[in-house]
């Protein structure tokens, strides 16, 4: 029996753009590697798209997308719970722990 997922026989379709969020780079490397040695076909260099994480002054974040997407099948790698992963709110850095502690929940 033979796998058609992963068969000469099936075409790849669709452009791929990954979204790495800040934390995640390694297995996002990882991802991209993988990704660039199974679909050979493409001349591309990484799937990995541009973009920039800042944050309001609230402590919301959002992504800004710096390159176009349009068309393509879009994956976010994110690790929802990176306690390492800081930022500025309101001068000192600040983290998950911290807004977790000061909410009191």
């Amino acid at each position: 029996m033979t796998n058609n997922f992963i068969s000469n026989e099936t075409p790849i379709v669709g452009k791929l753009s990954i979204i790495s969020m800040k934390g995640c780079e390694g297995i996002t490397a990882k991802i991209d590697e993988y990704l660039r040695a199974f679909r050979g076909y493409e001349d591309t260099e990484t799937y990995v798209t541009h973009v920039t994480c800042p944050r309001f002054g609230t402590g919301e974040g959002k992504c800004v997308i710096d390159e176009t997407v349009r068309g393509h099948d879009v994956y976010i790698i994110c690790d929802v719970f990176n306690y390492g992963v800081t930022y500025k709110m309101y001068g000192p850095l600040s983290g998950f722990e911290t807004c977790y502690c000061r909410n009191g929940r």
